[in-house]
């Protein structure tokens, strides 16, 4: 999910299963998006930085994935 800090940090203390990726944010994780946790449940991840948007494939090797946009983009380039 893309969205701003503030709702993220709403998110975060709901207790679910929530992954904040950012710039240190391991890139075989980014591989994984389409793994379920422990539980059996998927993971959900929270996206603030626009960048991160724009170079990361979201693409899951096995299942599709959702994504969500509860924030604007600035520019025409970050929608892209």
């Amino acid at each position: 999910m893309y969205c701003e800090p503030s709702l993220a940090d709403q998110f975060m203390k709901l207790g679910l299963d929530f992954k904040i990726i950012d710039m240190q944010t391991d890139p075989s994780t980014l591989r994984q998006l389409d793994a379920k946790a422990a539980s059996g449940k998927h993971q959900i991840s929270l996206v603030t930085d626009s960048s991160i948007m724009r170079g990361t494939d979201f693409r899951a090797p096995i299942h599709g994935i959702t994504l969500i946009l509860a924030k604007a983009f600035t520019t025409e380039r970050d929608a892209d």
